[in-house]
């Protein structure tokens, strides 16, 4: 690996860092606004006088778990260490990424719609626009299920990550799979799985951000001084 190389993953493992870090905290942050997936708990008129009443707060909640973290995943995405090898991993994880990303940010738009629209809008309209949230997200974890494998893949190729984060990411990648259908099925078990891969994705996120954690690095004078001579 060339120096230009290195220097370059130095720099991208510092952005996977920080983004993950405004991941971790944006989730946190919005979980303590308020409750999330009502749709399944409550009836559409129900739903609607949570909107009329509780409105900022829901708004709040979503630019935080969906605005704020879908910002911060297209950086994790983009963000990732740029190097000559694994380009498939690289290109497969980068798209996963951005895809979740962008679904994330639509669920963010289309929670400001029942939020600040909820006056004008019908009992029906507010269900009909959870409903779509709801099957955004759906999409979402699948996507983020490719996201955690092939980061986690990636990382680990390049030494990165410890050993058992590979474990914790295989464990991760199915249980988002199945908390995907939690949003198409009401099922106790599926929201049990949902909820702890949500714990779960925070603590791999959180390790993520803990190890490419900016480091000081030999400056390029150093390394080429400290190289052995003839």
């Amino acid at each position: 690996m060339t120096l230009e190389i290195k220097m370059s993953a130095v720099r991208g493992s510092r952005r996977l860092s920080g983004w993950a870090v405004i991941y971790v905290l944006a989730w946190l942050s919005g979980l303590a606004a308020g409750p999330s997936h009502l749709a399944g708990t409550l009836t559409a008129s129900q739903l609607h006088a949570f909107y009329l009443e509780s409105g900022g707060a829901a708004l709040v909640q979503a630019l935080l778990v969906h605005g704020a973290a879908g910002v911060a995943l297209a950086g994790m995405a983009l963000g990732l260490p740029r190097t000559a090898t694994s380009q498939r991993l690289i290109v497969a994880a980068t798209v996963a990424g951005l895809g979740a990303a962008i679904l994330s940010l639509a669920q963010s738009a289309l929670a400001a719609v029942a939020a600040l629209g909820a006056e004008r809008l019908t009992a029906e309209g507010t269900l009909g626009l959870v409903h779509a949230i709801d099957r955004f997200d759906s999409l979402k974890l699948l996507l983020l299920a490719i996201f955690v494998a092939t980061v986690t893949a990636l990382l680990r190729s390049r030494g990165f990550t410890p050993r058992w984060l590979t474990g914790s990411a295989a464990l991760l990648s199915p249980m988002l799979v199945a908390g995907a259908a939690a949003f198409l099925v009401s099922n106790q078990v599926l929201d049990t799985v949902l909820a702890g891969s949500l714990v779960l994705l925070l603590v791999w996120a959180s390790v993520i951000a803990w190890t490419m954690r900016p480091r000081r690095t030999p400056s390029a004078p150093e390394i080429l001084q400290s190289r052995p001579t003839a």
